[in-house]
């Protein structure tokens, strides 16, 4: 079952994590093409859920963390 870590508030944040999720990774231009988001904000978004611990980073694509 898919679910979103409540200390994600933007609608935004929320819909790359459930991409990122959905497909087990993802690189910004698979990000871009599934959400029609520019990739300036995308690296924003993907920055902070990375900062968070809520994303890793493994070559060119994002991932969810094994917990």
């Amino acid at each position: 079952m898919m679910s979103v870590p409540s200390s994600i508030d933007s609608p935004q944040a929320k819909l790359v994590y459930l991409c990122l999720q959905y497909a087990d990774g993802a690189t910004i231009d698979e990000l871009q093409t599934q959400t029609a988001m520019a990739k300036l904000s995308l690296y924003t978004i993907l920055r902070n859920l990375k900062t968070a611990g809520l994303v890793s980073k493994q070559g060119s694509e994002y991932r969810i963390p094994e917990t």
